[in-house]
């Protein structure tokens, strides 16, 4: 694979390294990327800001609409 910018390159050697460097204060979840980590902390959140536009049913990831 090529990658045209650093941070790439970087962030694609994170997964052979098996680095984890973003850590849940709350749990022992870890994980290579930030924004997972941020989608990992509504888990322990009652906040639900993704609203379905059919149903009106509220969720705490996008993933789950």
């Amino acid at each position: 694979a090529s990658f045209t910018q650093k941070g790439n390159l970087l962030r694609h050697i994170k997964l052979h390294t098996g680095e984890k460097p973003f850590k849940c204060h709350l749990c022992s979840y870890a994980c290579q990327r930030r924004d997972a980590l941020t989608g990992h902390l509504r888990t322990h959140s009652v906040e639900k800001p993704y609203k379905c536009e059919f149903c009106g049913r509220s969720y705490k990831q996008r993933s789950s609409l």
